[in-house]
């Protein structure tokens, strides 16, 4: 089929700082456009309405560069971080997200309004972005990928970004799970950590609902996922007499302001912490961060060691690590290499299941969806 002519897709991939969009030819299954990193949140976006309309802006603008018809387009996916309650999402990063929003109608009633009228039947799949994400790195040349006619094992997806989520793929991705539904992979939401003991402790909800929780305990999200590693790191560096000497001057404003007990969340600070932590413990892997490194992998592993017995029932051999944290933090040369991951496989204790890195990025997650069955895709 000549290209411009083809079917398209208009997958997205939703953050909690940025979005990236894309155009997909169903047919060959390749990018016609894509809109690179939009930094959403330097965009004034101060309401749910005003995200949605972000997102109809940016998808018009992207089918104009590209001059792709809107008849064209016959599926919009979402790669969504957060859960789902029927047809409502979630979303405590968007102001108003926390109370729940039918984002596939807001989305097809903007794109009519902007757009075309006829967006207002182009189907909206919302799926959680850990799923889309398992999906994409299911294809060739994904890290999930397997050889057709290979034993049938399962591997997990675990996305460590602004927060965690996961999925887990065993012949395709598993949309649902028993006893938990469509929400199983908020991983984030689900574990808890016990600072005491240091133990892991597994509490699900089916509609992604965060468990009552003490004092002693915190949940995954707010122990590893990126933005509370530079807060930890920053109050950690200051309790241990760390500095950043020579270091450029915004390392060093990003430790001044996450050394403060309650620090805003800041994202560039947050992203420059977080990259001169992983250059430091590649540079001394013996010294104080690299310790700080070793200590984040062990509590990354614990929680993978609880997921997989969760998950028992599933013939788990591979592990894979997504998004800002799973596929940078730490990272050494060799992607698979670092005191890091060795780190998370020592804690792990699976010498039967691979460990590695995802090796897609965001374009795993624009690529993991396909139009919904019965849509007329002549």
């Amino acid at each position: 089929m000549i290209a411009d002519e083809e079917n398209v897709q208009l997958p997205i991939s939703v953050g909690g700082t940025k979005c990236e969009l894309a155009a997909v030819g169903v047919e060959s299954g390749r990018f016609l456009a894509r809109s690179g990193r939009v930094e959403w949140v330097g965009l004034g976006v101060s309401s749910f309405a005003g995200f949605v309309d972000m997102v109809a802006s940016q998808l018009k603008s992207l089918l104009n560069v590209a001059s792709i018809q809107p008849a064209r387009v016959v599926h919009i996916g979402v790669a969504w971080p957060g859960p789902q309650v029927g047809n409502d999402c979630l979303a405590t990063f968007i102001p108003g997200g926390n109370t729940p929003q039918p984002f596939a109608a807001l989305l097809q009633a903007a794109m009519a309004k902007s757009v075309d009228e006829r967006f207002r039947t182009v189907p909206v799949t919302v799926r959680l972005d850990a799923i889309a994400r398992a999906t994409g790195e299911s294809l060739p040349g994904g890290s999930l990928f397997r050889a057709p006619g290979g034993p049938t094992k399962a591997g997990i997806l675990v996305n460590l970004a602004t927060g965690i989520a996961g999925g887990i793929v065993h012949g395709s991705p598993l949309l649902s799970a028993p006893g938990i539904g469509e929400n199983y992979g908020q991983f984030g939401r689900f574990l808890f950590f016990h600072r005491g003991s240091e133990t892991w402790d597994w509490r699900p909800s089916a509609d992604g609902t965060v468990a009552s929780h003490g004092p002693d305990e915190i949940r995954w999200t707010h122990l590893s996922a990126g933005p509370a590693l530079a807060s930890r790191f920053g109050r950690w560096a200051a309790e241990n007499g760390v500095r950043a000497a020579g270091a450029p001057a915004e390392v060093r404003e990003a430790f001044a302001h996450f050394a403060a007990p309650n620090a805003l969340r800041h994202t560039v600070l947050e992203r420059m912490l977080l990259v001169w932590i992983t250059a430091e413990a590649n540079r001394a892997p013996t010294g104080p961060v690299a310790e700080f490194v070793c200590r984040a992998g062990a509590e990354i592993g614990g929680a993978l060691r609880l997921l997989l017995g969760v998950f028992s029932a599933y013939p788990i051999d591979r592990v894979i690590l997504a998004g800002g944290v799973g596929e940078n933090f730490g990272r050494a040369d060799s992607a698979d290499c670092g005191v890091f991951l060795d780190s998370v496989r020592e804690t792990l204790a699976r010498g039967d299941c691979l460990v590695a890195r995802a090796r897609l990025g965001v374009e795993a997650e624009l690529l993991g969806f396909t139009p919904p069955a019965g849509k007329d895709v002549q």
